[in-house]
């Protein structure tokens, strides 16, 4: 019979997606299903991606999209409820103010990325709407479930990109913070460096479709995103029924 786990073992790391155990079933569900949705995702466009990346790269964005959306949506149909229930203390904000947050936060996110793109040597008025593809893929694998799982007051915004929740927390020495924050903070780090790593493909004299821009970064992200999900699967096992 598996064992409860202690705070700091892989198993409460991967706990923190859910907040908390569920009666024997695995707490895994959404990141299991996100990782698989993701790795089917990656197989499925490939040839699209290798043979015609103008046509592949822009399905492959969207259709990512869609997938962190779903989960998104997973996380906050909880809160849905509260559009028919009168609110009691009011502590909770409002689904449709959240929504709004949600999205004005992921636009800010998509201008950042964008900037960052061509400070690292994207094409400035040429391949905009290439390089715009690499901005709404990066904030859909970074800044949405990030953001979803928490309040988008302006509080709680700053709390996540400069206390204790915030990016640092993933470091060591860095403050403490929840597993699920932690954890997510931990994908949106691997899908940046899996896009940076990612251009190294850029250069090469291979003379390959798949070269263009900005589909290597593209699909670099998506690579270092699931990562990041399913590295610490089998620890986390192990750990649970050691």
């Amino acid at each position: 019979m598996c064992a409860a786990t202690s705070d700091g073992t892989p198993q409460q790391w991967w706990e923190g997606f859910t907040g908390r155990r569920r009666r024997g079933s695995v707490p895994l569900f959404w990141v299991s299903a996100v990782a698989l949705a993701e790795l089917v995702l990656c197989i499925l466009f490939w040839p699209w991606l290798r043979d015609v990346p103008h046509m592949g790269v822009p399905l492959f964005v969207t259709t990512s999209l869609v997938i962190q959306l779903v989960g998104a949506a997973v996380w906050l149909y909880p809160a849905a409820s509260l559009l028919f229930k009168h609110r009691r203390h009011g502590a909770e904000q409002k689904p449709m103010k959240a929504a709004l947050g949600i999205l004005l936060v992921f636009v800010l996110a998509m201008g950042v990325f964008y900037c960052l793109a061509v400070l690292f040597g994207a094409p400035l008025t040429e391949q905009m709407f290439e390089t715009l593809l690499l901005s709404i893929h990066l904030a859909a694998l970074t800044t949405l479930p990030v953001v979803v799982t928490r309040d988008t007051t302006p509080k709680a915004l700053r709390n996540l990109f400069f206390g204790e929740g915030s990016f640092r927390s993933v470091l060591p020495g860095g403050p403490n913070a929840d597993h699920r924050a932690r954890v997510l903070t931990r994908a949106a780090m691997f899908a940046v460096m899996g896009a940076w790593v990612g251009a190294a493909a850029l250069p090469l004299d291979w003379d390959r479709p798949w070269q263009q821009w900005p589909t290597p970064c593209v699909l670099g992200a998506s690579i270092g995103h699931l990562l990041a999900l399913v590295l610490p699967m089998p620890a986390a096992c192990m750990d649970q029924c050691l």
